[in-house]
């Protein structure tokens, strides 16, 4: 039974993808996956009942790792038939696809639930924190669609690293069309000397290095980014990591390589989050590696977008929701009323609502607008396209801008955190809904930026 679980390890991790392979390579085609149904009130992600997302502990060696695979598919009746590792990082995170089908072997929930004590107790060379073991999962952003362009080179886009003061912000979405900004603006990843191929980020949903946004939701959380910058004069570098494929959808797993991903690169300031799900709790891998670059990088993340109290455990909304230290969560604040084209702050502080945007006064730090977006996209001086968002995910973008407009490479991420929610007005009669009431007001309401 041992021999025969070691050769199917031994098999499967012959067919890893990194960085450094060839793109024209075939990749394997994913094993068929059960699906298991949500009937909630909220769109609980559907759970793949026959895979499992994993980390080891970095510090184990390779024979370890073996050792431990066979012990616990022993020890709790199952068989690793598959395991996929993150583009870029063959020891990161894994992907196993299982062989549940034995009398007698567990549910995948049942399995995580216990797998870290079980991994505990298989022999005196084991413990607890030698494996994290998570549920995967697919989930899916706003449609958002944005015709593509395509027409530029990324190499013409790349950003010179000559300015110190520049504000590296990574963008975990759906990547980026970088032919609708001109001049060079995205971060540098040929330089990093990390032993990839990758130029400026990775797409982690087609396992390549062409982060082109085949969706729009990440080019126009992108855009409201950089607009807000350019009206500063806050200079930047955009770093576009595509976990999302061409109808918004992406797997908890693609999510962890691109966070595994960026945690690997420290001049990271500023990370964008507009994405997420609910009610799936106790997901520790991506909120570990979260928290792992809390003193490199502050992580804005949105709250989501039906309405809902996300203190309640029914409605927990992730990763808005993680215990996360150098994170900020955002949701969202609508008018009342049409202002006028230059309202003061009080004007637009005496109409909020919130009323799109998900609630919380203990998991939602601050709130932004929701709406008001006029972004144009042009090409060679054309406009192509005007669109209008509405959402979270583009109050979190806003975030993201206030925040690398008052970043001090001079001050530890948490007292920066601290430093961007002081920024924000603390408006009473929302306290009981946003934590503090803060409120951060648009520099330049009903203005196209």
């Amino acid at each position: 039974m041992k021999k025969s679980i070691g050769l199917i390890i031994g098999v499967c991790l012959l067919v890893v993808w990194g960085c450094t392979t060839d793109e024209e390579e075939i990749r394997e085609t994913e094993a068929i996956t059960s699906i298991s149904k949500s009937t909630s009130s909220v769109p609980v992600p559907d759970i793949v009942g026959n895979q499992i997302v994993v980390k080891f502990d970095e510090t184990l060696s390779t024979t370890r790792k073996d050792t431990i695979r066979i012990l616990l598919q022993a020890a709790q009746n199952f068989v690793i038939q598959h395991i996929e590792v993150c583009d870029c990082d063959p020891n990161g995170p894994e992907l196993w696809t299982i062989d549940t089908t034995q009398i007698g072997s567990p549910r995948v929930e049942t399995l995580i639930g216990g797998i870290e004590e079980v991994v505990g107790n298989l022999d005196n060379n084991s413990s607890e924190s030698d494996l994290e073991a998570d549920l995967q999962f697919y989930f899916n952003i706003d449609d958002d669609r944005l015709p593509g362009m395509y027409a530029s080179s990324i190499n013409d886009k790349i950003v010179s690293n000559s300015n110190p003061d520049i504000i590296n912000i990574a963008i975990l979405d759906t990547g980026i069309d970088y032919s609708y900004f001109p001049g060079q603006f995205l971060y540098n990843t040929s330089s990093t000397n990390n032993g990839v191929t990758d130029i400026s980020g990775w797409d982690f949903a087609n396992h390549d290095k062409d982060i082109g946004d085949d969706h729009g939701h990440g080019t126009t959380v992108a855009k409201v980014i950089m607009s807000e910058l350019d009206a500063t004069n806050t200079p930047y570098a955009i770093l576009a990591v595509k976990a999302f494929d061409k109808i918004g959808r992406a797997s908890y797993f693609d999510v962890v390589c691109g966070m595994n991903y960026i945690s690997k690169l420290t001049d990271i300031h500023i990370l964008n989050m507009s994405f997420g799900w609910y009610a799936i709790q106790g997901q520790s891998i991506l909120e570990n590696i979260m928290k792992s670059v809390e003193n490199t990088t502050l992580i804005i993340t949105s709250a989501g977008n039906l309405g809902v109290d996300t203190d309640e455990p029914k409605n927990n909304h992730f990763p808005s929701g993680y215990e996360v230290d150098n994170m900020i969560a955002v949701g969202g604040y609508e008018l009342r009323t049409q202002l006028t084209n230059s309202p003061t702050v009080q004007d637009v502080l005496d109409e909020i609502i919130i009323r799109g945007s998900n609630f919380g006064a203990e998991y939602i730090d601050v709130v932004a607008p929701f709406d008001g977006y006029d972004l144009t996209f042009h090409s060679q001086g054309s406009v192509i396209t005007t669109v209008h968002p509405i959402g979270t995910s583009f109050s979190a973008a806003y975030a993201t801008a206030r925040a690398a407009q008052l970043h001090d490479r001079g001050v530890a991420v948490l007292n920066f955190k601290n430093t961007i929610l002081s920024s924000a007005y603390s408006l009473e009669r929302i306290a009981d809904s946003i934590n503090n009431g803060n409120v951060f007001v648009r520099n330049h309401m009903n203005q196209n930026p």
